[in-house]
């Protein structure tokens, strides 16, 4: 689905507009683009076991991109490109890696990630650094288009 939606309603309880094909389409055609990540589907086999498998399901204004690695393990770093690039602030999560790093490039380079070393009811702290490891979250404050899987060796 390209673009954003374009709106068909208002819609009325039984009034017009009624069924109406193009609606209908938009919905499904959406709810395809969340429902079904073989569309946007990048994988990325680990050098030593494994794979890596990202899921860009949210493209518009608000992304939402989820890696998944399943008994991953490299030697060397690898990169996943996304499917649309992040164009401003990003939130970043990151689990279990075993032990490897994530970074965030754009146009190959990294970019700060202010990664949270406190949480505080009065305020938290951060670290402003190029990557962030396992159990850790941030925030990226500049556009990126990849991911880089940084090994622990």
């Amino acid at each position: 689905m390209s673009g954003p939606y374009t709106p068909i309603g208002p819609f009325n309880q039984g009034g017009a507009p009624g069924i109406n094909k193009t609606f209908l389409d938009g919905v499904e055609n959406w709810i395809k683009q969340v429902d079904s990540n073989a569309s946007i589907l990048v994988t990325v086999n680990g050098q030593t076991s494994g794979h890596a498998d990202m899921y860009q399901y949210l493209q518009g204004t608000v992304k939402k991109t989820i890696i998944n690695l399943v008994n991953y393990r490299i030697t060397a770093n690898q990169t996943l490109t996304l499917p649309t690039p992040y164009t401003a602030r990003a939130a970043i999560w990151v689990y279990e890696t075993n032990g490897g790093h994530v970074a965030c490039l754009a146009s190959g380079s990294a970019v700060n990630i202010k990664v949270i070393t406190a949480l505080s009811g009065t305020g938290g702290t951060q670290s402003t650094q190029t990557f962030i490891q396992q159990w850790s979250q941030g925030q990226i404050d500049a556009a990126w288009d990849t991911f880089q899987l940084q090994s622990a060796n």
